[in-house]
């Protein structure tokens, strides 16, 4: 399964983490969990809905 991202903004440090939130396997498995790439910036744990996160995060 292919995903194409596009991202609306120059914050390379929220491209990475989108990249590797949405990164997969050929069979369609999630690489990473969130947990593992907390914390980000002022996101401290997974579940929580932040601004900017379309959906927050879910472990």
């Amino acid at each position: 399964m292919a995903l194409r991202l596009e991202f609306l903004t120059e914050d390379q440090q929220a491209i990475n983490l989108a990249n590797r939130y949405w990164a997969m396997d050929e069979e369609g498995e999630y690489l990473e969990r969130v947990a593992d790439l907390l914390p980000f910036r002022d996101i401290t744990k997974s579940g929580v809905n932040r601004p900017g996160f379309r959906g927050g995060f879910n472990s």
